[in-house]
């Protein structure tokens, strides 16, 4: 019985059972199905056109995404550059792809009514079957025009060979949107301030010619520097306002400072200057910590914290240091026109210690005319470091400065403050005294000590604001020798060479109402080919462009009237059939079984597809 999965089956005892069909292949007429046009022509929507459609729609997005992610990287390089050429070839060609795609498959689709809507000869046959491709479309239009018979079949085609190659090549049109624009310019190299010149201070690259006299310790230069960089950053100290004690930039000259318990540290990335830009260094920077505590003198007594520590009378070798200096100070230093001292030994030998650390004080004397009356002062000791916490200023840190002369700098900035008068005194270690006579005075590197010595409590505690006070003076100062050198010394290339360097900027630039209007162009025109061509389909039943087994079944009735013949090519079976008096056109005719209709490329047809079985 045809149409069951099996004829019969044996149960287990042996007895027959007839077999129970399965419902899936059963069919009431095996060789016929219904079609619909609405529903053949919807699938054919749905399966065939909106993908493509849908796809050539995506990747002419992609298109647009990639101009816009490529515009705004500014100038491209030359690997940027070849990147873009292969994405917008890439996705102009998929694009491109898939609208040929598309056209080539509503070329196959209205092959059915120009076919459907007259008889034609073989060979005219042959070349309508062959117009979804544009070779075969333009063949067809050459054949006609040169025998002279223009018809509807050779405007139509026309028409669609037209709209094919307008929509594969439409994609150039994106081309038209956008320039690479080459704009010639000038790369600038980054400069840095030259430490090696001589209008840092006297220290030739090599060796060190600075000299110390009994009257100058450093070049004044480097004094005008730290005065230059006190008048520019404000790095004065509010004891009353605790949160303005940690801050960054001040100035915006990249100078941060940093309140740590009784310790100060100011910290100052060197600049880099590009053209007109100015940046600061990400590894080259220089840290200053100072640190103080406050001591009084009181009828010879020295208090801290108000214990005696202390006798400057009753001193001697074995005496704090402390003890010993204000003895050294007072009578050496006899002149009372100043209201604040900075004070440090110095010991010739060590100034090319690497430990990079010195001990100076701030003096603040109560009443001059008896200097044993009252009076503050602050030791005070001082650090530089480098990046990593590294003694010392670093031997890279400053362009052009010879690693060896580096720890004499270092030791030469912890000594600016003192460094104006140099005394030999009976100690050791000599003496450095800087006088400041007012604190109204532009060069002011003490500013106010902010502390009045109480005159009912002489042997009263230093507050801590007071020390606090003071190490932001100590701290600050080397810094602002080099941030004011940094301002005024001659500025070098930083990787040697030229300081300008021509080059090609290569830009894109894109023009979006250009590029929206592609894009609306391409969407428009896909989506009026395809209404237009579904349209005039409407009322055929489109055959399987896929399938040349399809094909060949519809062309069956012709080719039963070709004897032998099979390595004929085309044309020669046209002109075979042409001579039998074939005529061909596609439509339907009823077959001997009732209600069913078949399609097929004969004369005997009709222009009309009605909705039934089709055998």
């Amino acid at each position: 019985m045809r149409g069951y999965a099996q004829l019969s089956r044996f149960a287990a005892d042996g007895s027959y059972k007839p077999a129970i069909p399965e419902p899936s292949i059963i069919r009431e007429h095996p060789d016929s199905k219904v079609l619909t046009r609405r529903i053949h022509h919807q699938n054919i929507f749905w399966k065939e056109i909106s993908w493509r459609f849908i796809s050539a729609l995506v990747f002419s997005a992609f298109i647009i995404v990639t101009l816009y992610k490529f515009s705004t990287l500014g100038n491209l390089s030359l690997w940027q550059k070849r990147g873009f050429h292969v994405v917008i070839i890439l996705l102009s060609s998929f694009v491109s792809l898939l609208l040929g795609s598309l056209l080539g498959f509503l070329g196959c689709m209205i092959r059915w009514p120009l076919l459907a809507r007259q008889e034609n000869n073989p060979l005219d046959v042959d070349m309508i079957l062959g117009i979804h491709n544009p070779t075969g479309a333009l063949r067809l239009i050459w054949h006609h025009t040169a025998n002279g018979k223009w018809t509807f079949t050779t405007l139509a085609v026309t028409v669609f060979l037209f709209l094919n190659i307008s929509a594969r090549l439409s994609v150039a049109a994106f081309g038209l949107t956008f320039d690479l624009n080459e704009v010639p310019s000038i790369e600038y190299q980054i400069k840095v301030a030259d430490w090696s010149t001589r209008d840092w201070f006297d220290l030739s690259k090599d060796s060190l010619t600075g000299a110390f006299d009994d009257n100058v310790v450093v070049e004044p230069t480097l004094s005008n520097y730290a005065t230059f960089g006190l008048l520019t950053a404000p790095t004065n100290f509010d004891q009353k306002s605790p949160s303005s004690y940690n801050t960054t930039n001040l100035g915006g000259q990249g100078l941060d400072r940093k309140v740590e318990g009784n310790e100060i540290t100011y910290s100052y990335f060197l600049k880099e200057y590009h053209d007109r830009e100015t940046t600061l260094s990400k590894d080259k920077v220089i840290h200053s910590s100072a640190r103080c505590v406050g001591r009084r003198l009181f009828d010879y007594n020295v208090y801290e914290n108000g214990t005696i520590v202390g006798n400057i009378e009753t001193r001697d070798g074995g005496s704090e240091y402390y003890i010993r200096f204000l003895y050294d100070l007072l009578h050496q230093f006899v002149d009372n026109e100043y209201e604040y001292l900075w004070a440090a030994p110095l010991d010739l030998a060590k100034l090319s210690d690497p430990s990079a650390c010195a001990i100076t004080y701030l003096y603040k004397q109560n009443n001059w005319a008896n200097k044993t009356d009252g009076a503050t002062y602050f030791e005070c000791t001082t650090c530089l470091t480098s990046r990593n916490n590294e003694r010392g200023i670093g031997a890279d840190v400053l362009h052009g400065l010879p690693p060896g002369n580096t720890s004499y700098l270092a030791n030469l900035l912890l000594a600016l403050g003192p460094s104006e008068h140099y005394y030999q005194t009976d100690s050791p270690d000599s003496l450095l005294i800087r006088r400041y006579p007012s604190i109204n005075r532009i060069e002011q590197f003490v500013n106010a000590l902010e502390y009045e010595i109480p005159v009912d409590q002489p042997r009263a505690d230093v507050p801590v604001y007071s020390e606090l006070h003071s190490a932001n003076i100590a701290a600050r100062l080397p810094i602002l020798a080099i941030m004011g050198a940094e301002m005024i010394l001659p500025k070098v290339t930083r990787d040697g060479g030229p300081s300008e360097r021509p080059f090609v900027d290569v830009i894109l630039t894109v023009r979006w109402s250009s590029v929206i209007a592609v894009l609306l162009a391409i969407i428009v025109g896909q989506l009026l080919i395809i209404i237009i061509v579904i349209l005039y389909c409407r009322k055929v039943l489109v055959r399987d462009n896929n399938s040349y087994l399809s094909l060949a079944r519809l062309m069956k009735s012709a080719m039963e009237k070709v004897d032998g013949r099979s390595t004929d090519t085309g044309v020669e079976l046209a002109e075979y059939l042409e001579t039998k008096n074939v005529r061909m056109r596609y439509g339907t005719r009823n077959t001997d079984k009732a209600g069913v209709y078949e399609v097929d490329l004969w004369n005997d047809v009709k222009n009309s597809f009605p909705d039934g079985k089709y055998g």
